[in-house]
């Protein structure tokens, strides 16, 4: 049997799971779209002021002048909308004339990077160019030489000394599990691996730079 305080909690439970909830549901989907349609304003604008259109993934605090920056976390910086790399892109077929991504692609995985590039080749205009800098697998691998040159052991001395000045021990080991395990790193490429997935997506006259 329950006493009169036990009806009355069950009664108060009653409410807020039939009332309370929904209603914070819908104050939550009411603010979703009143974003997703400021975003969409300041899209639009963008594209209106630009003939040229620019669009920068994963800007972080590093907005630049004259791109529509986007980045995972926009709060880093003002001017900068959200845009999830992962999810279908909110941008019509050919809309822009270059992509940049700096230090991005590496912090998610393998065939997000695949997804993230197949919109960038739906995205880009024809002819339109696409740059991304993302650590080279290949020179880290190259650290195991046992002679390194003067640039590879400054590297790994500033690996250690910024990210574990604890460890106080230089040597590659340290400075390849930092880049691997540290900094939501998802997945290293190397060139030809990088290149070949660009290129069976579309994308040609792919280009090394230091």
């Amino acid at each position: 049997m329950f006493d009169r305080g036990n009806i009355i909690l069950y009664n108060l439970s009653y409410y807020i799971f039939y009332f309370l909830i929904p209603l914070y549901r819908f104050y939550r989907a009411s603010r979703k779209a009143k974003w997703l349609f400021v975003r969409s304003q300041k899209i639009k604008s963008y594209l209106n002021k630009f003939e040229v259109r620019k669009l920068q993934l994963g800007g972080g605090s590093h907005p630049m002048a004259g791109w529509l920056n986007t980045d995972l976390y926009p709060f880093q910086a003002p001017g900068v909308l959200f845009l999830d790399a992962t999810k279908p892109f909110p941008f019509k077929d050919e809309t822009f004339d270059y992509i940049f991504s700096e230090h991005m692609i590496e912090h998610i995985t393998y065939q997000d990077g695949l997804f993230m590039l197949r919109e960038c080749y739906r995205i880009l205009k024809p002819g339109g160019k696409i740059r991304i800098a993302t650590p080279d697998l290949s020179i880290l691998a190259s650290l195991y030489r046992a002679e390194k040159t003067e640039d590879q052991k400054r590297y790994i001395i500033s690996v250690i000394d910024t990210w574990l000045p604890d460890i106080e021990v230089y040597n590659e080991c340290f400075a390849l599990n930092n880049m691997f395990r540290n900094f939501g790193h998802q997945f290293i490429y190397d060139q030809p691996t990088l290149q070949c997935a660009m290129e069976k997506l579309g994308f040609i006259e792919a280009t090394r730079y230091p």
